[in-house]
């Protein structure tokens, strides 16, 4: 591990570019809601975006993360030409294999609706409206996931803040839009067209991002060597990994993906009830345990390949101290204070206080797990630095059929707020 104040400096530095994002996401919210509403137009639109969320997070930034960044860490202990070339090869995979995922999303988009919101079949525009919403987000797929590949090289090269400030980006290019439409800016168009501009906007904003972090790319001298990328001997091992590690990151994700199925059964603003609240929720998660997560990662890796034992623990120690001591008192306040959060973020506009109490509801019950969630990422950091994926697999498993159980336990009688 770096000294003690370096390795803190760096968790400040990607907390800071972190909460500068999740803000400006925040602002990007409240003014979905706020143009749109909390009802079918927003529910629709969270729901596409529900299933793109879910594939950005896993396959391409989760998974890529997980496996990328030990190995790079690894190469590049050894000498900057083979981490330039592992580099190279996982860039060429990554972007050929998401290119692949997002053309298959496209042609089962159907199907991928039905999965996540199976409820929308009862109104006809809204079900499709949702399917359009997919098709047009999906190759944001594409550019993030070149992003994170940039991102995890960047990591290994002990660069965090600007890599985790790349998808503030999204955010504001979205505000920008929304803010241009609060003025009047189309203000011919109905509403279901502006919601499909939102979508296109919000699928290309990647590429922008892809370009910010190129500049950084080329100053810590990576660039890409155009062959069959199997020759590398560590491309199998990394794609090896991707697979345990796409179940375990997607894990929340998954239970959210669930989540919406159950909720599109139930009372209109559910859907948007549950995002909100997951937005709320994963903060102080991104803002303190990801932090955390992300610059150990590295050091985790380079410890275990140099059999630093006592750096390793050291590490891992300090990560686990610093992630508690933020998120114990994060989960008092918002069990305290869940309805005026929620009505201060949202509760403008279209957004409704009946829609506050439905969404402060879920984010109570969502608090509950803060703690617990956020020790999970730091111990997982430390397993996916071991490449021991096996232990992380069957945890993972049995928490997801825990979640599902607990589903169908108590949305029947709690509605949004048991899922």
């Amino acid at each position: 591990m770096d000294n003690k104040s370096t390795f803190i400096k760096n968790i400040v530095g990607f907390s800071s570019a972190t909460l500068i994002s999740k803000i400006l996401g925040f602002v990007r919210d409240a003014m979905i809601v706020f143009i749109f509403g909390g009802g079918k137009l927003s529910d629709a639109y969270y729901a596409a975006f529900r299933i793109t969320n879910l594939l950005r997070r896993t396959v391409g930034e989760g998974a890529i993360n997980a496996s990328v960044v030990p190995i790079l860490a690894q190469e590049k202990a050894q000498s900057h030409e083979k981490a330039v070339n592992f580099f190279s090869a996982i860039l060429i995979f990554s972007v050929v294999a998401s290119i692949i995922l997002c053309a298959l999303a496209i042609i089962f988009r159907y199907e991928l609706v039905k999965l996540i919101s199976y409820g929308f079949l009862k109104d006809p525009a809204q079900y499709e409206l949702t399917v359009f919403l997919t098709a047009i987000l999906m190759p944001h797929i594409i550019f993030v996931t070149l992003a994170a590949v940039f991102q995890s090289a960047l990591n290994v090269s002990k660069r965090f803040f600007a890599p985790a400030l790349a998808p503030a980006i999204f955010s504001i290019i979205i505000i920008g839009y929304l803010g241009a439409l609060n003025f009047g800016f189309l203000a011919t168009l109905e509403m279901r067209t502006k919601l499909l501009l939102l979508a296109a906007i919000a699928s290309l904003s990647g590429l922008v991002q892809c370009m910010a972090l190129f500049p950084l790319i080329r100053k810590e001298r990576y660039f890409i060597k155009w062959s069959n990328p199997f020759k590398n001997p560590k491309i199998l091992p990394a794609i090896t990994m991707m697979a345990p590690a796409i179940l375990s990151i997607a894990q929340d994700q998954i239970a959210m993906f669930i989540n919406t199925i159950f909720a599109s059964f139930m009372a209109s603003g559910s859907i948007t009830a549950i995002y909100n609240s997951a937005r709320i929720i994963h903060f102080p998660i991104a803002l303190f345990a990801v932090s955390a997560a992300q610059v150990a990662l590295p050091d985790f890796s380079k410890n275990l390949l140099l059999q630093e034992k006592e750096a390793f623990i050291k590490t891992f120690n300090l990560s686990l101290r610093l992630t508690i001591m933020i998120l114990a008192p994060a989960t008092v306040g918002i069990l305290i204070l869940a309805l005026p959060i929620v009505r201060t973020l949202f509760e403008h506009g279209q957004f409704t206080y009946q829609q506050s109490l439905l969404t402060a509801e879920v984010l109570f019950f969502f608090s509950i797990g803060l703690l617990g969630y956020g020790i999970n990422k730091i111990v997982s950091a430390a397993y996916y630095a071991a490449g021991d994926m096996k232990f992380i697999l069957k945890i993972t498993i049995f928490q997801m059929l825990l979640n599902v159980a607990l589903c169908f336990l108590f949305a029947k009688h709690m509605g949004a707020g048991g899922l």
